[in-house]
């Protein structure tokens, strides 16, 4: 028992938990395309195919959405009216059946270029070719636009399954071919604005468009490319123009070195996020190479932060970028232009940066949303407003208003009673804080991190959601000046917290047939090597929601027996997660035990007994000769009045002294005979019934309870 005591605490420290609830902050698919108002056909289509209640419901689902202007060419391509399509129901729902896969597939699972079933059932092919990411050869123009049951990607044309495409391609044909066997793209949208227009309608880069006029370069990067443009903001080249003393005039005058520096920010071919990552040294239009380096989760070129990626363009890709970038073998023309004796030039390339954004208090102050008032409040009260407007650089993990509403309530607690606790807040808040800067690109391998409170929490991402401690992150990158915000759905609450909102949990091995396992918890395993008949002491944890899994001892969680499942245990509950059932026959599941741990009456006992042997009947259970629980079944077997199945457990509080107990089925059959077992005032027991039919023992734990005056 020791053993598994020592596992629990070591693992504790590390794990991290999080409060049980929730917050309800989005909207299902159907209103997520309804708010956007990029998809009226979309949804015109949905409603006369009858399909909204479908993808309201649980899901995940992922929709590859068309856009209105992507339906509009689509028909005038195909020849078809509007209300054509959607007066053919039938066909309609085989094309919108199409767009829809099972599941919840996000960039970052396209990428590799799957090919994923869709409701329709025939197959779609994502790929990424030049860093443009495409399904059936639509591209997708706006990824990960996520719903409460799913996600949405918009894409630029209307995918048309194989079995079908015939039909809208030729309808007037009296032979209808066979269908093809490639995936077709029905009327692919325009690709899009050119670089210059995409800057043009952006409206934070006036000063490089007006050096692009200036340099002759408009109709050049307005060609056919691919290129990649690391574009200079308006306050940038401010920056820039300021620090080398130099007018905006005479760089405009000077055709020749503003052409030089143009083109050092011209990359041929399309490098978005995901090519850049690595940190490649690629060549520019100018002759010179850029270096694109991720330290610390900052993505730079040349040292200049990149502030705002892949705007992607019908002939490439534009970055915005927080400074301007000087070549090597011009750096000191603008740097030392008074000079009478020029200094030889640099071999390192010069980066002029620019002043900062907002740093994270402001970030989420300015929050468009308001969506971190009482975050903004707590972190007033804490007199932590300074040191998260310090150099950092930080990742806060932010709770909404919504969040920090629902775990108020869940553990029984107000707003003003939270802020009142300088010493409870102030641990609480710093948990949410991570030394360094850690942007998406940087947890979703799943690391466990240390935050400045001193504990670790844990990061995970399966089956496309991302989460902190088994908290959903809702919105992820916030870049402030001095860190990264990702926007959380739940308070996390760190070890410590458990003296103030603790629950109690232990894990039991009742499955006889199941060799040793490992228990994971929150995605990290925290006991290993569990034998049957053992039962773990309590583990006293912050209330929260667990991730929980039993593991082949030395397995892979893709591994576990039972689970994974979300278990919530509230303010003051007492759990025991206990593995029954048959691994051979395929019953092996978790068995929770909700145990009564409140205060004892004085010269009492408490015992809770547990069914736990599969295939025997209901048992009645005797202390010395008379009923003390009757018709006690295995769990799940029995339907309670309200409808619930049977926990297999109940508890009964006795008199402290020694009792003979025998569990007896409803013949009289004795199945297990215990005499002399001795209650003692004052404490708790769990005493299960385990093994087989044939080979019945028992299990057993006690545990010390203060009395009742």
């Amino acid at each position: 028992m020791r053993k598994f005591l020592a596992l629990l605490v070591l693992v504790a420290a590390f794990v991290g938990m999080a409060v049980p609830t929730v917050a309800q902050d989005r909207v299902s698919i159907p209103e997520l395309l309804t708010n956007d108002g990029r998809f009226g056909t979309l949804l015109a289509a949905v409603e006369a195919a009858g399909l909204g209640e479908a993808l309201s419901g649980e899901g995940p689902f992922t929709v590859l959405a068309p856009t209105d202007e992507a339906f509009a060419a689509a028909l005038e391509a195909l020849g078809v009216e509007a209300a054509d399509l959607l007066g053919n129901t039938e066909l309609l729902t085989t094309i919108l059946t199409y767009h829809v896969i099972p599941g919840r597939f996000q960039l970052r699972d396209v990428t590799s270029g799957p090919e994923a079933t869709t409701l329709q059932g025939e197959t779609v092919q994502f790929a990424l070719t030049a860093g443009i990411l495409t399904v059936n050869e639509a591209t997708i123009i706006d990824v990960d636009n996520i719903a409460s049951n799913g996600v949405v990607h918009a894409i630029d044309g209307v995918l048309l399954p194989p079995s079908v495409v015939e039909a809208l391609a030729a309808p007037a044909e009296e032979a209808t071919p066979e269908p093809t066997e490639e995936p077709a793209v029905a009327g692919v949208a325009d690709e899009g604005v050119d670089i210059p227009t995409l800057l043009t309608n952006d409206g934070r880069f006036g000063t490089l468009l007006a050096a692009v006029g200036a340099a002759g370069l408009g109709e050049a990067l307005a060609g056919e490319g691919p290129f990649t443009v690391l574009a200079p903001t308006d306050e940038a080249f401010a920056a820039a123009l300021e620090a080398l003393g130099v007018e905006a005039a005479d760089l405009l005058g000077n055709t020749e070195l503003l052409t030089t520096i143009l083109t050092y920010h011209v990359i041929p071919g399309s490098f978005q996020l995901r090519d850049i990552t690595s940190g490649p040294e690629v060549a520019t239009l100018q002759g010179e190479a850029v270096q694109f380096a991720l330290t610390a989760g900052i993505l730079t070129a040349n040292q200049a932060t990149i502030i705002d990626v892949d705007n992607i363009a019908s002939n490439g890709v534009v970055h915005a970028i927080d400074a301007v970038l000087l070549p090597p073998s011009v750096a000191e023309t603008l740097a030392a232009p008074a000079e009478e004796v020029a200094a030889e030039p640099t071999a390192e390339p010069v980066v002029v940066a620019a002043p900062e954004g907002d740093n994270i208090p402001t970030l989420l102050t300015n929050d468009a949303g308001g969506r971190y008032t009482t975050l903004l409040a707590a972190v007033t009260a804490a007199g932590l407003g300074d040191a998260l407007a310090g150099e950092g650089p930080f990742t806060v993990l932010a709770p909404t208003n919504d969040a920090f509403d629902a775990a108020f309530a869940a553990l029984g607690i107000t707003a003003e009673d939270a802020l009142a606790n300088v010493d409870l807040l102030t641990s609480i808040l710093t948990y949410h804080v991570l030394p360094g800067r850690y942007q998406l690109r940087d947890i979703t391998t799943g690391p466990s991190v240390a935050t400045l409170e001193g504990s670790n929490v844990q990061f995970n991402l399966t089956r496309g959601v991302l989460t902190v401690n088994n908290i959903n992150i809702s919105d992820v990158d916030g870049i402030a000046s001095n860190g990264v915000v990702h926007a959380i759905d739940g308070v996390l609450l760190p070890p410590s917290a458990a003296a103030v909102f603790g629950a109690n949990i232990r894990v039991a091995h009742f499955s006889p047939d199941t060799p040793n396992v490992d228990v994971w918890v929150n995605f990290a395993p925290v006991l290993t090597d569990v034998p049957f008949s053992a039962i773990s002491d309590w583990l006293s944890v912050p209330a929260g929601t667990y991730n929980v899994a039993v593991v082949p001892a030395g397995g892979a969680l893709s591994d576990a027996a039972i689970g994974p499942v979300d278990l919530t245990l509230g303010v003051g509950t007492y759990t025991t997660v206990s593995a029954v059932g048959s691994l051979a026959n395929g019953t092996l599941t978790a068995a929770l035990i909700s145990e009564d741990y409140s205060d004892i009456a004085e010269g009492q006992a408490r015992v809770t007994v547990f069914h736990a042997i599969e295939g025997a009947p209901a048992v009645n259970v005797t202390a010395n000769g008379a009923l003390l629980i009757g018709q006690l079944a295995f769990p799940g077997t029995v339907e309670e009045a309200d409808g619930q199945l049977n926990d297999g457990a109940f508890t009964v509080n006795v008199p402290a002294g020694a009792y003979d107990i025998q569990v007896v089925t409803a013949d009289g059959t004795v199945i297990l005979d215990l005499p002399g077992t001795e209650f003692a005032a004052g404490t708790n027991y769990l005493v299960a019934a385990i093994g087989t039919a044939d080979a019945p023992s028992v299990a057993l734990s006690a545990t010390a309870v203060a009395a009742t005056e």
